[in-house]
């Protein structure tokens, strides 16, 4: 059998948590010619937290999957080169990718105005899925709690209720940008 060799790439290196990356790897023979169409390569990415494969045929000497990496200091992605005709030898190479925090944003319902003492549910999400925090800015204005399905908010008296959701990150993601968001309080109008 004819000796291989596999060189692993991830694309963009350093990634972001939570984009998906391109894992690539080139298969050549040891005169560094592309071994052309033949055989697969079985692409792990491990971390202590868990991990995932999957494997890809070799055309014109590459195999590429796309993939979302773990952020832990210790993730790593594997590429076996495997020939079933047996014309090469297996080969493969093991690569250590950075992986920094994502970035998150916020989405949030647009309010809007309301009479004294109507309230109404504001929807606030995170591309994280991590709980945003809400609070009003005017509480001499609107009150807001957490209901099912999101935020609740009460007005209580004339003017503008203004509230503004964050989220700070956590070990994987970045903080969000705040988020502000702005409605009327008006006086009920008999019809």
């Amino acid at each position: 059998r004819k000796a291989s060799q596999t060189v692993v790439t991830v694309t963009p290196d350093p990634s972001k948590y939570g984009e998906k990356v391109t894992i690539s790897a080139s298969v050549t023979d040891a005169a560094g010619k592309s071994v052309g169409t033949r055989g697969r390569v079985i692409f792990e990415w491990v971390a202590p937290d868990g991990g995932d494969g999957a494997e890809a045929s070799v055309v014109d000497g590459k195999a590429t999957v796309r993939a979302r990496l773990s952020r832990n200091k210790d993730t790593y992605v594997f590429g076996q080169f495997d020939d079933p005709t047996a014309e090469y030898g297996d080969s493969w190479q093991e690569v250590r990718p950075r992986v920094l925090k994502g970035d998150q944003t916020i989405t949030f319902t647009p309010p809007y105005d309301l009479t004294v003492g109507d309230d109404q549910v504001l929807v606030v999400d995170t591309a994280s899925d991590l709980d945003a925090d809400v609070e009003t800015t005017t509480p001499e204005v609107c009150s807001i709690e957490d209901v099912p399905g999101g935020v609740g908010v009460t007005a209580l008296a004339l003017g503008t209720c203004s509230i503004i959701a964050s989220q700070p990150g956590d070990e994987d993601w970045n903080a969000a940008d705040p988020v502000t968001r702005s409605f009327g309080v008006v006086r009920h109008t008999a019809h």
